[in-house]
């Protein structure tokens, strides 16, 4: 953890010294993921309750002292509150800095890319469904993609052989950041 001492003299986190040339954050949580949260929350609860509170067959409606109805349904709102805290909280951070990308997909990911490692930046349009199964966290060792949104992204080529690709919002920017670092120009 950092101390208010490495903030101050301006040291990363993540061990690195210095400002980042480059940093972006994305947080994208449109209005339609918050409702189909909050109606898969609802939904949940709502059959649970229709499940086990119903009337039994041609008797009397089933009425308390059932424990287990009660601690199935909150197993069902502690699950769902759960999706709907990791969409609060998800965000996709990159930063560049004079010697490393560093990729946070938080709360998941906190990793450092060495540029030592790097052999080549392409700023390119992709398809996350196709190559890489969706947004967030995908794709193999040798093939990993961050994103939280999009089809624009930086492939970062590395010396063993691996790709990365880092989704957002400005890949030339992003590219043009990371190409600075490897030759050491200012931006």
């Amino acid at each position: 953890m950092a101390s208010a001492a490495d903030s101050a003299r301006g040291r990363d986190p993540a061990g690195g010294a210095g400002s980042p040339r480059y940093g972006e954050t994305q947080a994208r949580k449109p209005r339609w993921v918050w409702a189909l949260v909050l109606l898969a929350d609802f939904g949940a609860c709502a059959t649970v309750a229709w499940l086990f509170l119903r009337e039994p067959t041609g008797g009397e409606p089933s009425r308390g002292g059932n424990m287990g109805v009660w601690l199935v349904l909150a197993g069902v709102l502690v699950a769902t509150s759960a999706a709907l805290a990791f969409v609060a909280v998800a965000r996709l951070e990159i930063e560049v800095y004079d010697d490393r990308i560093r990729v946070r997909w938080i709360p998941f990911v906190d990793r450092s890319i060495p540029l030592a490692h790097v052999v080549g930046v392409e700023a390119e349009t992709y398809r996350p469904m196709r190559e890489y199964g969706g947004w967030g966290i995908r794709g193999s060792k040798r093939r990993r993609a961050y994103s939280m949104s999009g089809d624009t992204g930086v492939l970062v080529s590395l010396f063993d052989g691996s790709t990365v690709m880092l989704g957002t919002e400005d890949p030339q920017r992003l590219a043009a950041a990371i190409e600075a670092a490897l030759s050491r120009t200012p931006l």
